[in-house]
């Protein structure tokens, strides 16, 4: 933030020190930290997972959990299929999510490289599949954790009107969850009431 500060932020004059009003509290998996009355607890994810173990200093990707007044909202952030995320989002009153149109994606993908190798595209397929979350996959997280209500967010999807992908994200997510789906844009709000 210390660059934008020194510009005024596009106002023209210089800001107070980021510092002077921000508190940075650097978490990881397991981590909780209490803000007034909202409680936030940490989950790794399975967005930076690779083979082999992980360093102590390497990034992870975190998932968060936000408890206030009886009530929680889980967000995943970027993730695949994780077992700590849906623990994370157990009972949660709404599950905020990221979500992968991974078949056009890959189509897209196929279409503007032909040249890629089988060995490539595999390797790609992979990745996306297991460091992006599915439809299907979010909706079993989603029943799995006993959530509420379900937000899509954070669409990975080819260029256009995400509108095209609500038929089929909703049919793929109610294959595991019988709950409420929406899929959010720039601006929604959502109600967010006790169970």
């Amino acid at each position: 933030m210390k660059p934008q500060a020194r510009v005024g932020f596009g106002l023209g004059n210089a800001s107070p020190p980021p510092e002077s009003s921000v508190e940075v509290i650097e978490l990881v998996d397991g981590a909780q930290v209490s803000i007034g009355d909202i409680t936030v607890t940490a989950a790794a994810n399975s967005h930076f997972d690779h083979p082999g173990p992980r360093q102590a200093d390497e990034a992870q990707s975190l998932s968060y959990r936000f408890a206030f007044g009886g009530r929680s909202i889980t967000y995943t952030g970027d993730t695949g299929p994780s077992d700590a995320v849906t623990r994370l989002a157990q009972g949660s009153d709404m599950l905020v999510s990221e979500v992968i149109a991974l078949d056009p994606i890959l189509a897209a993908i196929r279409k503007s490289r032909p040249d890629m190798s089988d060995e490539l595209f595999g390797q790609m397929r992979r990745h996306l599949s297991t460091h992006h979350i599915t439809p299907i996959d979010i909706g079993l997280m989603a029943s799995k954790a006993g959530v509420g209500r379900l937000v899509l967010t954070h669409y990975a999807a080819p260029p256009g009107p995400i509108a095209r992908f609500a038929k089929p994200f909703r049919a793929d997510i109610a294959r595991n969850y019988a709950g409420p789906v929406a899929l959010a844009q720039d601006l929604s709000s959502f109600e967010v009431a006790c169970r």
